[in-house]
């Protein structure tokens, strides 16, 4: 409790000082309860060594696909699937193209528009989609790296019903890949 306490002080003061009134100070503290709940992370090193990302504990080990050992998938619980994949050696425009998107969702719906971000050695686009999954409407929540000849897939999935849980914390942890580039 006293950890919570604290933080929500902290939250309130770094919101006041950084003048980051556009998040409200509710949004934030539910963030940190999420985490609080996930307690721990650790970082995920894909085994190409192209890039690291960090996990929350619970959600357990990845799981390789064995038609796809570049595919690890992960289960936040018993419904939502967050999955990680890479392919390599493409011929890569420097600007990640908005139908790499596309293809890996043929027949989804786009429910958000294209975020366009770039770092050093990387862009990406953000996208989230909807469709249905075993006769149930789902929602993927996207992120899409060109990062040099490689491509890098970020997603998380669930049911409609379920999903918004996961947005903040689906941010956060994209906001922490980090390339061997």
């Amino acid at each position: 409790m006293k950890t919570k306490l604290f933080l929500s002080i902290l939250l309130v003061m770094s919101s006041c000082y950084s003048k980051d009134m556009n998040k409200s100070t509710i949004e934030k503290e539910k963030s940190i309860e999420i985490k609080d709940e996930l307690e721990k992370w650790y970082t995920f090193k894909h085994p190409s060594k192209a890039f690291t990302i960090d996990i929350p504990t619970n959600w357990g080990k990845g799981k390789q696909f064995q038609h796809n050992p570049n595919v690890f998938t992960f289960y936040p619980s018993e419904s939502s699937e967050f999955t990680v994949s890479i392919t390599q050696n493409l011929n890569l425009p420097p600007e990640l193209p908005i139908a790499v998107v596309k293809m890996m969702f043929p027949q989804e719906t786009p429910i958000s528009e294209p975020k366009r971000r770039k770092g050093k050695g990387w862009n990406s686009i953000r996208q989230d989609f909807k469709g249905t999954k075993n006769g149930k409407s789902w929602i993927w929540l996207t992120e899409f790296y060109g990062v040099g000849s490689n491509a890098i897939a970020i997603t998380l999935s669930d049911s409609k019903e379920n999903i918004d849980k996961y947005k903040d914390l689906f941010e956060e942890i994209v906001n922490t890949i980090s390339f061997n580039n």
